[in-house]
């Protein structure tokens, strides 16, 4: 084989391997970054987390004993940290928005925005987005993760043990 075609073949495959290779290691950074964020607020919050999802660009804990609940977020170029104190919360819905798009003469549901919304004791009303598809492109279970975080922070809210002073 002659050493032309055998440079060109290595020319070939680097233009496509190297984009490909520096595409994963940036994903990698994004969400090792994203984890770190997630690691240190719950360090600084002196959390000990009873539970931790992570799905796109989302990660999610509860600690039951103190009550609290971390969700950091990554929305475009910026990460977003919201802490909620469950012992203020009198109760929890689960919004979702849909549009009807049509796909080959068929009519489809797409998922839009899927929001859990925190509404307190003093009347504010604290949301978290867990899918806005202005925001993120593509869905990884949006739906059943935000299920599942319904009902483990409804289960929370309404397991408050009771403190009565002893006569």
């Amino acid at each position: 084989m002659k050493i032309d075609i055998l440079i060109v073949h290595f020319a070939v495959v680097a233009a496509v391997a190297v984009p490909y290779i520096l595409f994963v290691l940036a994903a990698a950074r994004q969400r090792k970054d994203l984890r770190s964020r997630f690691n240190s607020e719950a360090i600084a919050l002196d959390l000990k987390l009873d539970w931790v999802d992570r799905w796109n660009s989302n990660i999610i804990g509860i600690d039951k004993t103190r009550q609290k609940v971390v969700f950091v977020q990554r929305r475009r170029e910026e990460i977003v940290v919201q802490v909620i104190d469950l012992k203020i919360i009198k109760s929890s819905v689960l919004l979702h928005e849909t549009a009807t798009v049509k796909i080959d003469k068929k009519k489809e549901e797409v998922l839009q925005k899927v929001e859990l919304e925190l509404s307190m004791y003093n009347g504010d009303i604290q949301t978290i987005s867990f899918f806005d598809c202005d925001m993120t492109y593509y869905q990884d279970y949006e739906m059943k993760n935000a299920e599942k975080w319904s009902q483990i922070i409804k289960e929370s809210i309404s397991f408050r043990p009771l403190v009565q002073s002893a006569a």
